[in-house]
């Protein structure tokens, strides 16, 4: 099966990443990129153990290609802070990276 990294840009988000983060806890890697936090952002995301980084504020293009430059694995999902993977796109996604066939994305 292939492995998937996901990545989160984040900056003052502790009202949601925490729920963000449980809804992808089953991803191989989770790479959260903070920007400046001054809330309990960054103390959510070290609890929870994903790869923190923190970097300045690039603009938000460049800041997920940074993002991005960090994930381990080839297959990379990029969800917002407020955002949540349901259990039926868990189920899909899952079921995509145990095929075998070419594909540059979904």
């Amino acid at each position: 099966m292939r492995k998937l990294s996901v990545v989160i840009v984040v900056k003052n988000e502790e009202k949601n990443v925490l729920r963000c983060l449980e809804s992808v806890q089953w991803a191989d890697e989770i790479i959260v990129v903070d920007s400046g936090s001054t809330d309990n952002t960054i103390n959510i995301c070290e609890d929870f153990g994903v790869k923190l980084i923190r970097t300045k504020w690039q603009g938000f293009g460049k800041t997920k290609a940074f993002a991005f430059s960090k994930a381990k694995y080839d297959w990379i999902l990029s969800i917002d802070a407020d955002e949540v993977v349901s259990e039926t796109l868990k189920k899909d996604i899952l079921s995509i990276l145990q095929k075998e066939e070419q594909a540059a994305g979904y």
